[in-house]
């Protein structure tokens, strides 16, 4: 960390090879503003400047599963439609997926997206199959929409 005149303490953080600052002189109870502002910048497609306000959340409260999800959420929509990207990010999307359900274990949201990754992308159908399922069986919408269609396919 580095402090800059104005007395604030900076962090240094790095978005496809763009860097930028955090302020981690903010307080934890910050970090819902800037979760707020990463989903609207997302809701916008602005992907660069979501990255950055969800980074700041979690900076500033690394505990909460809701920031971990939307960062990976963040991740998928920036590279969709770019598979080569995509799948380079996958490890980086699986692992805040991972974050979010060490810290809620029954997020339906991070359940339905990591099961969706890992049955289609990474070609592990029963344990995508089986975090689809976590998901629906939590009301996840799509998920349950999902989970009953792969049902019939059996």
């Amino acid at each position: 960390m580095s402090s800059i005149q104005s007395g604030c303490t900076f962090r240094v953080a790095a978005v496809d090879g763009l860097s930028y600052l955090l302020n981690v002189d903010n307080s934890v109870e910050d970090a819902p503003y800037y979760f707020q502002e990463a989903k609207r910048a997302l809701d916008c497609e602005e992907y660069i400047l979501a990255r950055k306000m969800i980074d700041q959340a979690i900076v500033l409260d690394a505990t909460c599963a809701d920031y971990y999800c939307c960062r990976a959420e963040i991740l998928i929509a920036s590279y969709s439609g770019k598979l080569p990207l995509f799948l380079q990010k996958l490890g980086e999307i699986l692992s805040d997926l991972n974050q979010s359900l060490k810290i809620n274990p029954s997020y339906a949201e991070a359940l339905y997206l990591k099961g969706m990754i890992l049955f289609h992308f990474l070609d592990m159908d029963i344990e995508g199959f089986r975090q689809i399922r976590a998901a629906s069986e939590l009301g996840h919408p799509y998920a349950k929409v999902i989970y009953d269609e792969l049902q019939n396919r059996e």
